[in-house]
């Protein structure tokens, strides 16, 4: 296979995934800022590019909350984009929570299990969720702010960069509200 013939067939994996994440999440909206939901899976996909992810990582980016969101199927996922993309937006796929007061140590135990390409997205879509933390309501910002803290306390795995990003993000959040210090 010549590389053009493989620069192409990647994008259009990308692009292919991008397409059933637009359609599936239609309709949706964020919960505090009502923007559409697939803004959130772009942001996803973008911060595993620029981690230097993989075509597989950024596709499986797009999809990452379509198994858990969604109607859609992980037999739907391989069908249609393989069994490696499939196999990351499964492991992607966060459990029901019946105990919130929980979430991050079971957040933490879920990640430290995980892949470490599955890591990488997983830290990217938190990433993508403390960027704008600063400017949610407070109860919110400072629950998920501590929450993603200890979560970055508890998995000490992952691409330094995405990490880098969430403790700027989470550093704001905690000096907007005088939690003390981030770290």
């Amino acid at each position: 296979m010549k590389i053009k013939e493989l620069i192409n067939e990647a994008d259009d994996l990308i692009t292919k995934a991008e397409e059933f994440a637009t359609k599936k999440h239609k309709g949706q909206t964020r919960k505090f800022s009502g923007e559409p939901y697939i803004v959130h899976p772009k942001q996803v996909a973008k911060n595993v590019a620029k981690a230097g992810g993989s075509d597989e990582q950024i596709a499986a980016a797009w999809l990452h909350d379509t198994i858990e969101d969604t109607a859609t199927t992980y037999k739907e996922l391989v069908d249609e984009f393989g069994s490696t993309v499939a196999k990351l937006v499964k492991e992607l796929t966060s459990p029901k929570i019946k105990d919130k007061s929980k979430k991050g140590e079971i957040y933490a135990k879920e990640m430290n299990a995980m892949s470490s390409k599955a890591l990488d997205i997983k830290w990217a879509d938190r990433a993508a969720n403390v960027s704008n933390l600063s400017s949610e309501p407070e109860p919110f910002a400072t629950k998920y702010a501590k929450e993603t803290r200890y979560i970055l306390d508890n998995v000490k795995k992952g691409n330094s960069k995405l990490r880098g990003m969430i403790e700027k993000s989470i550093a704001r959040v905690y000096k907007k509200y005088n939690l003390g210090e981030a770290d």
